[in-house]
């Protein structure tokens, strides 16, 4: 089951009725607690992940209360290279294992362990990092309950945003009202539409090319990894519409986690809009750390390399680890083309925006393909059939294809500016109808839509 399910709609409802029948926050913020862990325990169906969030959260209470009486800055280094070690254990496990296997049965132990990666360490772990920060620098130290309700607060725990720790806990100690209902509606409208409709359509024509590149010609390929990136974003960002919307029907606002990065006219504008809150956290917690844009130009590129190697290594696929010289690869292909630009700034070189953008989708969109495929092999294999099939016969629907995504992204870029008048379009309706008009473009898009709802993608990160 996912948050697109019908039984987590049913579900949420009936918790959101009994949140606004208490109006104090102690209330409110004892009923979120208690939902996010069942819904861990109950929803996703793993004592473990729960058992992990609950430990988890209690090493960030005991160490943010020492942080916030002590003030020493090995504590915050240890704090943060422990919440580090704990990821790094559970992320990369499945390549250890067998190593560790190996050395068991040398010494005759009967070794047989298998561990899940915990639902949203990842992004609970960043989170954690933030309020340690944050609470060394003398940000009061939040409750146990606090603590726990931050890091398991089912909006962000699949697949974030990233909430910077400062931002949440003003929210969840201050009184909440209910409002933004226009927004609310635009979002799960926007949500469904991306996710539902664009993004599994999309996953099921790339499907079989990504699986089976030799048999189609270079165009379908490169169309392929087109279709991808197009997925990826509207996969991910129907996500985080979603649970934007959720976190405003609970009186919470997330902030936002991508501005049109498909419209970016370079790497460094698009990693601006793609994922803010990842970029936001390497830039404060990894870039700036290392000395950021203060240092030698020499040392701003390895700054900047060691940034986004790390960022492709932390996507590691959390099954078998298999893919991880795919990611640090994606990673460093991002880093070189933000190298790149830093170095043409100062030179004044400056190319037409409408240039930029099509170079950079280009480039994301080759990058994609190490992203996607589960190991190195396959990710050269699908660049030599581009290479190879040129001589391949192109069908008319691949080029009219070709030209539509183009077509669509300056559509895109030309109707963005006005994208905010679809919620006041909903408030122009009247009350009585909107519940009719919404069951119609629900019926509407159920109808379009492919069967099923796969995952999303970034939850296994």
């Amino acid at each position: 089951m996912n948050y697109f399910s019908l039984e987590f709609a049913v579900l949420f409802l009936c918790f959101f009725a009994v949140y606004w029948a208490f109006k104090r926050p102690i209330y409110q913020n004892f009923l979120l607690l208690a939902f996010n862990y069942f819904l861990l325990l109950a929803f996703f169906a793993n004592v473990q992940f729960a058992l992990v969030v609950g430990t988890y959260s209690l090493f960030v209470y005991y160490f943010g209360m020492w942080l916030a009486y002590f003030r020493f800055r090995f504590i915050l280094f240890a704090a943060i290279a422990l919440a580090i070690t704990n990821l790094a254990f559970f992320k990369y496990f499945p390549l250890l294992k067998s190593t560790f296997d190996a050395w068991m049965v040398w010494l005759g132990i009967d070794w047989n362990i298998d561990l899940l990666f915990p639902l949203g360490l990842s992004f609970y772990t960043f989170a954690s990092i933030t309020y340690f920060v944050h609470t060394f620098r003398g940000q009061k130290p939040a409750s146990l309950c606090e603590i726990a309700t931050y890091l398991s607060f089912f909006p962000t725990i699949v697949s974030g945003p990233i909430v910077d720790s400062q931002f949440f806990l003003r929210q969840l100690r201050r009184r909440r009202v209910f409002g933004h209902e226009e927004t609310i509606l635009a979002l799960l409208l926007l949500a469904l539409v991306k996710k539902v409709l664009i993004a599994n359509h999309l996953g099921i024509w790339t499907a079989p090319i990504f699986e089976n590149p030799t048999n189609y010609d270079s165009l379908t390929l490169v169309l392929g990894s087109y279709a991808y990136c197009l997925q990826l974003y509207c996969d991910f960002s129907g996500y985080v519409d979603l649970v934007m919307a959720f976190a405003l029907m609970l009186g919470f606002v997330l902030p936002p986690n991508f501005n049109a990065p498909l419209l970016a006219h370079n790497l460094q504008d698009f990693w601006n809009r793609w994922h803010m809150s990842l970029s936001r956290f390497i830039r404060d917690y990894v870039y700036i750390p290392l000395g950021g844009s203060r240092c030698a130009r020499s040392r701003v590129y390895c700054n900047i390399m060691i940034a986004f190697v790390l960022s492709g290594i932390w996507h590691t696929n959390t099954t078998d680890g298999s893919n991880t010289l795919n990611f640090a690869l994606w990673g460093a292909l991002h880093g070189i083309g933000v190298c790149v630009v830093h170095f043409l700034r100062p030179l004044g070189f400056c190319l037409p925006k409408f240039l930029g953008v099509f170079l950079t989708f280009n480039y994301v969109s080759f990058c994609w393909i190490f992203f996607m495929l589960p190991s190195l092999d396959k990710s050269l294999e699908y660049l030599l059939a581009i290479a190879q099939n040129s001589a391949l016969p192109i069908g008319e629907q691949t080029w009219i294809a070709f030209g539509g995504v183009w077509l669509l992204l300056a559509l895109y870029a030309l109707v963005r500016p006005y994208a905010h008048h679809a919620t006041t379009a909903i408030a122009l309706v009247p009350a009585l109808v909107r519940p009719v008009l919404l069951s119609l473009l629900l019926l509407l898009l159920f109808a379009l839509a492919p069967d099923g709802i796969p995952n999303f993608i970034y939850s296994r990160f």
